[in-house]
């Protein structure tokens, strides 16, 4: 998700670079695009922050589980008659 962000933060920016200068500055074009680029690029760290945050958890998770299953002692196998 965060590379498709990335891509789209791309495409604004090709999109801006491709308006005449005059126009984008009249309207305030600039300005809007430059917003947009900058919140997609948050949105893009937000979302790697949270996949590492995601990534570390499991990993943490898996240790405990781990230590877990190795601290309980193993039953004796069960005689089938």
């Amino acid at each position: 998700m965060a590379k498709k962000i990335r891509t789209i933060e791309t495409e604004v920016a090709l999109v801006r670079h491709g308006i005449d200068y005059q126009i984008r500055t009249r309207g305030g074009i600039d300005n809007q695009i430059n917003k947009a680029v900058s919140d997609l690029n948050d949105l893009e760290h937000q979302l790697t922050r949270l996949y590492q945050f995601i990534e570390t958890s499991m990993d943490l998770y898996r240790k405990a589980d781990d230590k877990v299953k190795s601290q309980i002692p193993e039953r004796p196998e069960e005689k089938s008659w």
